[in-house]
C-alpha cells in the first residue's frame, strides 16, 4: 500500500502499533508449547516497545521511496472511505487489506501487558524495533521486493 500511495492513517497516525519481531514471536510460540505451564494459555507476545502508527509506518513510507510519513485522514473518514473500498473490492473480487477494522487497529490508544508471557515463560524479546526494522528491510531486499530507498 506504501508503493502505490494507498496508505493512510487514522488521526494524524496516533494510535499506537505493537509489533513482534519475527524471532521473537517464534521464541514466545516455542516456549508456550515445550513448557508445560504453557498448556491451554493465552499468552501476548510482542516487542514491548510500543511505537506510534506514524513512526511505524514511516519506515514502510521510506522503503517505497517516498518522504516524510504517510498521510492521514480523521478516523470517522477512514472508516467511511474504508467500508466503501472494501465493498468495491468485494464486488469486483479484489483482494486487499483495506478495511474498517484495520483502521481501527491503527488508530488504538496503547499497548498489551506482556507480564504473563514473562512470568510464566520466561518470554523477553530480544530485537528491539529499530534493529527488528533494519532486518526487516535487508529481508525485502533479498527477496527482490521492490523497495526504492536505504532508511
Amino acid at each position: 500500500m506504501a508503493q502505490r500511495g494507498r496508505l493512510l492513517l487514522p488521526d494524524g497516525g496516533r494510535g499506537i502499533f505493537t509489533p513482534v519481531y519475527v524471532d521473537d514471536l517464534l521464541d514466545g510460540v516455542m516456549l508456550a508449547a515445550g513448557l508445560a505451564v504453557g498448556s491451554g494459555q493465552i499468552f501476548i507476545l510482542w516487542g514491548n516497545e510500543p511505537v506510534s502508527c506514524k513512526n511505524f509506518f514511516a519506515y514502510h513510507w521510506r522503503w517505497a521511496g517516498r518522504r516524510n510519513f504517510p498521510p492521514s485522514l480523521p478516523l470517522h473518514m477512514l472508516l467511511w472511505l474504508t467500508w466503501g473500498v472494501r465493498t468495491i473490492n468485494r464486488l469486483l473480487r479484489i483482494q486487499d487489506e483495506t478495511d474498517p477494522d484495520t483502521i481501527l487497529m491503527f488508530s488504538r490508544p496503547g499497548g498489551y501487558g506482556t507480564e504473563k508471557a514473562r512470568q510464566l515463560l520466561g518470554y523477553f524479546p530480544k530485537v528491539n524495533l529499530t534493529e527488528g526494522m533494519r532486518r526487516s528491510e535487508i529481508w525485502l531486499r533479498s527477496i527482490g521486493e521492490n523497495i526504492n530507498s536505504k532508511s
